[in-house]
């Protein structure tokens, strides 16, 4: 739902930037691009890379779908480290991008400088808004922030875990301790308190500081697999059997599969995949 939802809304906003290409809505019919042949949508990732199972490759596959359904020129280019975000934004300016997208709150005040200095040239941003110098949110006339509100359906997530778990302990961490990993962290604890209030239950959140609403487990990073299953077997230890995994460490599910086989066996551990599946480990 959630990668879904990320498509849709990329699409909208290059159809949005072809509108203002063309002609008024009203001249022209319905599916009419105009100019389509001549406007180049690009995009960038953040140190997730395209294959993250989340923001960055569900926004690619909007991209590519908005170049095969609506005949727009696109281009991708993956991030390694955050070092590469101002040189990838000049490099896809360089190249006559018409509308530049950004994945994630980490890309978001260089594409901010960049949206400043390039107002001919549309700006979005996935997951994030753009920022002004005081680091608070910034409205420009030529930028789109795309955001979700995740913490939504997290809360969904914490409530169906807490009635799945069979230990009464469930756990979560993140990625790095952004704005937009903790509102997923405190949105699954939240859900796992009202199943509590609702039933009579207590069941545990391991990896979140329910009392503050602020601290919790953390990767560091965004790609370190071997961090991500350490928490996990950490989680494990303390009776866990479901862990939601939040803010996109690179394939996130991978650390926990990988949990040392003699740690499982004779168990169920259940893994929720950024919302979007539940996987048996046995």
């Amino acid at each position: 739902m959630k990668k879904a939802c990320s498509a849709m809304t990329l699409g909208a906003a290059v159809a949005l930037a072809l509108a203002a290409c063309g002609t008024p809505p009203a001249q022209r019919p319905a599916r009419n691009l105009e100019g389509a042949k001549n406007f180049t949508a690009c995009m960038l990732s953040d140190e997730g890379g395209f294959d993250d199972h989340s923001f960055n490759e569900s926004g690619k596959k909007g991209l590519d779908r908005a170049g095969k359904e609506l005949g727009v020129k696109t281009i991708a280019v993956q991030s390694e480290n955050s070092a590469d975000y101002a040189t990838n934004i000049y490099a896809l300016i360089q190249q006559n991008c018409k509308l530049v997208i950004g994945v994630g709150f980490n890309i978001a005040a260089d594409l901010t400088e960049s949206a400043k200095a390039n107002p001919d040239i549309q700006f979005a941003l996935i997951d994030a808004s753009f920022i002004g110098a005081d680091g608070k949110p910034a409205a420009l006339p030529n930028t789109k922030p795309l955001l979700f509100k995740t913490a939504e359906a997290a809360y969904l997530a914490g409530y169906a875990a807490a009635g799945t778990s069979r230990t009464g302990v469930v756990g979560t961490y993140g990625g790095k301790p952004l704005p937009t990993v903790q509102i997923f962290m405190d949105g699954f604890a939240k859900g796992v308190a009202r199943y509590n209030q609702d039933t009579g239950a207590q069941v545990q959140v391991k990896g979140w500081d329910t009392t503050t609403g602020k601290g919790g487990s953390f990767v560091g990073n965004f790609t370190d697999a071997a961090k991500g299953q350490a928490i996990t077997e950490q989680f494990i230890s303390q009776g866990a059997d479901i862990i939601m995994p939040g803010g996109r460490p690179r394939r996130p599910g991978h650390a926990v599969l990988r949990a040392p086989e003699e740690r499982r066996r004779g168990h169920q551990r259940r893994h929720l995949g950024r919302l979007r599946r539940l996987h048996l480990l046995r």
